[in-house]
């Protein structure tokens, strides 16, 4: 038996088989998603001190007395998000659930406050289903949606999820295309998960594309109706993905959105969900939107590296509502309420719509590093990162080595020139002459040369790009990248000398004296050059991955570095126009099936 409460419902017979796994026709947002293995109970809701809940298969059991709110990360709806995007406005809950108690539907402004709530009383002595709505329309300045339950008795809450009254706007069929280069325990998982999912919907047109650059998933993942493994030479991320869009691309029209994602990643599946059903009720203004998902790290899974950024007027980056703690109800309430626009979407998961990448064609083959920057920009269209799609990826500064920094500086100076984002070539030669000697003055003399490399391959023109082998290329950017071994403190000097700044400047960081340290301990991403004052030798630390490298002075190679980036730099101001207008030309070319076609197929243009 169920008691009538405070809003109106409706109570059918069939909605505990909609549940059923093998008959789920119509996607939904699942409202009450658990924690996976050891994830922080935080992420999904927020309960009174005084209780604890248990799950288990029939579902999360709350013993009498206990107040849950699903206001955690992965619970929170995002109605500000589908507000501006979908036809979304007149949210219905659903919840199953045995026992006796209230059950709420609530609604929330950007600051917290509460702008709608609606009750319903049960009372029921087996799983029974109730629904909730809202008898007026949501206010204009609602941001946030979450529903909880008040247990006047032992309670098991078994599932929940909100759909909308308003009619889905499209079919979609999305196409799934993950690159990996010798990933095989993070591929073969996910895409068991994604096989998991999709089996039990019989309506959901899907189908995931493999480009294996490593050629190590033979035996370990075989082609199936709905999966798709590629064999493709190592060009890189670039390479990779461009062999998935070629892959949706020959099949025409079968598929209305391609995700992207890393081989590196953890996910729940149940973000695959999420994003079928925002496209599915985007407005007909909107049906292009791209849509990506939060980073998160794998050690820390309530820290949010980013959620979309921005490619700044300089050729910067900015990660945008980076570094919060997802686990404090405020914080996850301002991250759903004001996402902030980006300009692109990192492609750890990025889905885009097919029609798009038909018009805007294939990536630049930058190898790694930059290409989904310069993509987002040529595809033109809004970005949006939706609050509750994350996924977790392993810390970059853990990843760290010189050679990302040599793809990062040679392809934001292509794209800047693609793009219209150069400011000029002096204030690129004067970010060059900086970089150099910083690196210099820290005795990363490899990196510094790697920094000149990138200059002098971006001044080689579109020629570079199309004739370079890129696996022989990266094997001799990576000859020149240290070997790092694991960090041992002892005889380490952390010993910090405070040295006026024009004491510094004018003896050139001390290198134009006797050195006096030994074997100081400096960061080797955030050091900074007074860490180097005097010192014979420098031990670079990697505290996220626990690893180093030792290098000492050599005044002989600093100066070698910097008549060489003079040289450089020269070069740069009288060849800057002419270059760009090379990369202008050919990447109608670059961006090709006619490259690609060949590129894929094997490692180098011979055209």
């Amino acid at each position: 038996m169920i008691s009538i409460g405070y809003c109106r419902y409706t109570l059918f017979a069939w909605f505990l088989q909609s549940f059923d796994e093998t008959a789920v026709s119509d996607l939904y947002f699942d409202s009450m998603l658990l924690p996976m293995q050891e994830e922080c109970a935080d992420l999904y809701w927020h309960t009174d001190a005084q209780h604890n809940t248990a799950a288990s298969e029939n579902g999360l059991h709350l013993p009498s007395g206990m107040q849950i709110s699903f206001d955690g990360y992965y619970n929170l709806f995002p109605y500000a998000v589908y507000r501006d995007y979908t036809v979304c406005r007149s949210p219905v809950l659903s919840v199953t659930l045995q026992g006796r108690g209230a059950v709420t539907l609530t609604a929330l402004d950007a600051a917290g406050e509460i702008t709608a709530q609606v009750q319903q009383e049960f009372d029921a002595d087996a799983p029974a289903a109730v629904q909730l709505r809202p008898e007026a329309p949501l206010p204009e300045g609602t941001a946030v949606l979450f529903w909880g339950c008040t247990a006047a008795s032992d309670c098991i809450l078994q599932k929940a999820h909100l759909t909308f009254e308003e009619p889905v706007q499209r079919t979609i069929a999305l196409a799934m295309g993950i690159c990996t280069y010798r990933r095989e325990a993070f591929v073969t998982q996910n895409a068991e998960r994604i096989t998991a999912l999709f089996s039990s919907y019989t309506d959901v047109h899907h189908h995931l594309f493999i480009a294996d650059n490593g050629g190590t998933l033979g035996g370990l993942l075989e082609n199936t109706p709905h999966m798709t493994v590629c064999q493709n030479p190592n060009n890189g991320g670039s390479g990779g993905f461009a062999r998935t869009m070629q892959e949706v691309l020959r099949c025409r029209d079968a598929y209305t959105h391609l995700l992207l994602m890393d081989d590196d990643i953890t996910f729940r599946p149940e973000i695959l969900e999420r994003m079928i059903f925002f496209l599915s009720h985007c407005t007909e203004a909107h049906q292009h939107v791209t849509v990506g998902g939060a980073m998160c790290f794998l050690d820390e899974p309530w820290k949010q590296f980013e959620a979309g950024a921005r490619f700044l007027e300089d050729g910067t980056l900015q990660g945008l509502q980076m570094g919060l703690d997802l686990r404090t109800r405020s914080v996850c309430i301002q991250n759903a309420a004001s996402p902030q626009e980006a300009d692109y979407q990192s492609w750890w998961c990025c889905c885009m719509s097919v029609p798009c990448i038909r018009k805007a064609g294939l990536p630049m083959p930058f190898f790694i590093k930059m290409d989904d920057v310069e993509y987002a920009l040529r595809l033109g269209q809004k970005t949006v990162c939706l609050p509750g799609v994350c996924v977790a990826h392993e810390s970059f500064e853990k990843k760290y080595n010189p050679a990302l920094d040599y793809y990062i500086t040679r392809n934001t100076l292509i794209t800047c020139a693609l793009h219209g984002r150069d400011k000029g070539a002096f204030r690129r030669v004067r970010r060059m002459f900086a970089a150099v000697m910083r690196n210099a003055v820290l005795q990363r003399y490899d990196s510094a040369a790697l920094t000149l490399r990138a200059y002098r391959d971006f001044m080689k023109g579109a020629k570079f790009l199309r004739k370079t082998d890129p696996a022989a290329h990266h094997k001799k950017i990576m000859s020149h990248v240290p070997v790092q071994t694991p960090s041992d403190k002892r005889g380490v000097s952390t010993e910090q000398i405070l040295v006026p700044r024009w004491m510094r400047m004018l003896t050139m960081n001390g290198l134009l004296l006797p050195s006096l340290r030994a074997n100081v301990a400096v960061d080797m991403q955030h050091a900074v050059t007074a860490d180097a004052y005097r010192a014979k030798s420098l031990i670079h630390i990697n505290p996220h991955s626990g690893t180093h490298y030792t290098t000492k002075l050599r005044r002989l190679r600093v100066w070698c570095l910097f008549w060489r980036s003079v040289l450089t730099g020269f070069l740069l101001l009288c060849r800057y126009p002419l270059v760009k207008r090379s990369y202008r030309l050919k990447r109608v070319y670059l961006k090709g099936e006619q490259f690609w076609g060949k590129r894929n197929a094997c490692t180098t243009d011979t055209r």
